[in-house]
C-alpha cells in the first residue's frame, strides 16, 4: 500500500505531490528555475531528506495502521453524521 496524502495544509507556496509525481514536479522545477541551487546546495539538501526515505518495514507498518486507524474514525465520524 502506498502512502498518500489525505489533506495536508499548506501555506500556498509548497507543492503536495505523490511519490509517483515526485520525479516529473522535481524536474519541472529544476528546469524552471536552471542555475538557481549550485550543486553543493543540492548535494546539502540530498544529505538531509535521504534518511527520510529509508525507513525499516516495521516503521512503515505501524505508519500504515495509524492512517488507517484515522480514516476509520474518518469514516465512523461522516456515518454518524447522517
Amino acid at each position: 500500500m502506498k502512502c498518500r496524502p489525505l489533506w495536508l495544509p499548506t501555506s500556498g507556496n509548497h507543492a503536495v505531490v505523490e511519490q509517483y509525481q515526485l520525479f516529473d514536479c522535481v524536474n519541472r522545477t529544476a528546469l524552471a528555475h536552471q542555475g538557481c541551487l549550485q550543486p553543493e546546495k543540492i548535494d546539502e539538501l540530498y544529505e538531509k531528506l535521504l534518511p527520510l526515505t529509508q525507513k525499516s518495514a516495521e516503521e512503515k507498518e505501524k505508519h500504515i495502521e495509524e492512517i488507517r486507524k484515522k480514516s476509520m474514525n474518518k469514516e465512523k465520524h461522516i456515518a454518524s453524521n447522517f
